[in-house]
């Protein structure tokens, strides 16, 4: 994903963070960006919601992003280390596990009453995210709205080239469960 000015201006994907009545954390996320680029937008939001009594993270119009943003968010619920997934990528031939992280500069709250609002708008990292919480059993998330016209699965692309004209995409989703 390329980074541009649009981005910046749209704050690294950290649309509004507050404060709800109730002590309850609101964090609208609308992209996941590398963690290299965010990884300070990150640890400040959730270091201003760190007193909340719950967090509501809403990916309604989350167009998704980088996997390791998706990794450092998910750290925050997890105690112990948890594999949340893994992607499959066809250039190389290798699969890349994403564990969630112990050195994380953010408190961790696995017990933290948590809520994921996704939507028809959600897509791919946005998917991914609450995907992760809810198949990890995440101790805190209390209900997860899995009303995606996508899938529950996380798709790697891999253009195809035959030839300057002729370009193409191919899939592999891989998902790690142990149930149906």
């Amino acid at each position: 994903m390329l980074r541009t000015r649009e981005n910046i201006k749209e704050n690294l994907g950290f649309r509004e963070i507050k404060i709800l009545s109730g002590n309850v954390g609101y964090l609208d996320l609308r992209s996941f960006e590398p963690l290299e680029l965010a990884r300070e937008k990150a640890t400040s939001a959730f270091r201003f919601l760190e007193n909340t009594d719950a967090l509501i993270i809403d990916l309604r119009n989350n167009h998704g992003g980088n996997p390791s943003m998706v990794q450092y968010i998910c750290s925050i619920f997890f105690e112990k280390p948890t594999l949340l997934n893994s992607i499959y990528w066809r250039r190389g031939d290798y699969t890349e596990n994403f564990w969630s992280m112990s050195n994380i500069t953010i408190d961790k709250r696995p017990q933290v009453p948590l809520f994921i609002l996704i939507s028809a708008r959600t897509f791919s990292g946005g998917e991914e995210f609450a995907y992760n919480l809810q198949k990890q059993k995440c101790m805190g998330l209390t209900e997860v709205d899995m009303d995606s016209k996508n899938s529950k699965y996380l798709y790697q692309n891999s253009p195809i080239r035959n030839s300057d004209k002729i370009f193409f995409s191919a899939c592999f989703a891989l998902r790690l469960c142990s149930g149906p």
